[in-house]
């Protein structure tokens, strides 16, 4: 990037400064796309065969996970402002645009789920997808 090799690249919102990128992004596009989710999953027929003791260790753990999310709020908003004092300007996208756009990167996302494993991706983007 700094030597003017690629013209841009694709991240999401957090990490930029993590890699030292501030130094060379000028203009990043909202909205963003992929995070990291953090999903549970469990088959029902296992989970009927856990002790209750061993039921709520897991829905504990997934109360916690979802208290992350408050964090990820505001840790979103704060690095939006950081970004804007290191001068990276955002565009945005249209309505329409950013619909499209996400539509597109999941369509992507779950391709690179269906090499794996075409018949389980195809149920869990059924079960998981909006």
């Amino acid at each position: 990037m700094e030597r003017g090799v690629v013209d841009g690249y694709g991240w999401p919102l957090i990490g930029i400064f993590d890699l030292g990128w501030e130094k060379v992004t000028k203009t990043r596009l909202d909205p963003g796309f992929y995070s990291v989710d953090i999903c549970v999953l469990m088959n029902l027929t296992k989970w009927k065969q856990l002790t209750p003791a061993q039921q709520k260790v897991l829905q504990d753990a997934a109360l916690w996970l979802e208290e992350l999310d408050k964090e990820h709020v505001a840790m979103t908003q704060e690095e939006r402002e950081r970004q804007a004092k290191a001068g990276i300007s955002v565009v945005r996208a249209s309505e329409a645009q950013a619909k499209e756009f996400a539509e597109k990167v999941a369509d992507i996302g779950w391709a690179t789920v269906a090499k794996s494993s075409p018949d389980v991706a195809a149920k869990l983007r059924s079960l998981l997808a909006d």
